[in-house]
């Protein structure tokens, strides 16, 4: 701010939203000099998407308000997955669910494992509030370890939290 009268100015700042603070709070300026004022928003108190806030200067004689604005784009919130149940000889293939959102838009979801056969993969759909893809087939036994995948509309990739099945194998 600057001073264009040739009197000091006495003034305050106030944050007129909750995520946004004002340095310095109050202050005075000599006529004819400037001063920074500091803005800064704490993003973990912004919600995803574009956000509006102000700040209001004020002076002895008058006061302003400075209109605030950010866009605010969180990468792909990933669960933990769930199998709903070990693979076995009877049932080589199963369903795996997990929680996936993202305020801007999901282009990919993915389910990939590692296991006894090796690595493997299979793009997720959208099953109500979840997503779901089949995991699978698994003959030999061992640990199947598995993790969802997610990518936003704007290229942020989220790898969710790993778990793990025992596959039991088929005899002979």
């Amino acid at each position: 701010m600057t001073g264009t009268g040739e009197l000091p100015v006495a003034f305050t700042a106030t944050a007129r939203s909750t995520w946004l603070t004002v340095s310095p709070g109050a202050g005075s300026l000599d006529g004819g000099t400037s001063r920074i004022v500091t803005v800064r928003a704490d993003r973990s108190r912004v919600p995803e998407g574009r956000s509006t806030g102000s700040v209001v200067l004020r002076w002895a004689t008058g006061s302003t308000t400075v209109k605030v604005s950010l866009t605010q784009d969180l990468p792909p919130r990933v669960g933990a997955p769930v199998a709903s149940a070990a693979p076995s000889c009877g049932t080589p293939t199963v369903t795996v669910r997990a929680s996936v959102a993202d305020a801007s838009g999901l282009s990919s979801v993915r389910l990939r494992w590692s296991g006894p056969h090796g690595p493997g993969s299979a793009t997720m759909t959208r099953s109500g509030s979840q997503w779901t893809a089949p995991m699978g087939p698994f003959t030999l036994g061992g640990t199947v370890t598995f993790r969802v995948v997610a990518t936003d509309r704007a290229g942020h990739t989220t790898t969710g939290p790993a778990r793990s099945v025992e596959a039991t194998p088929c005899p002979g």
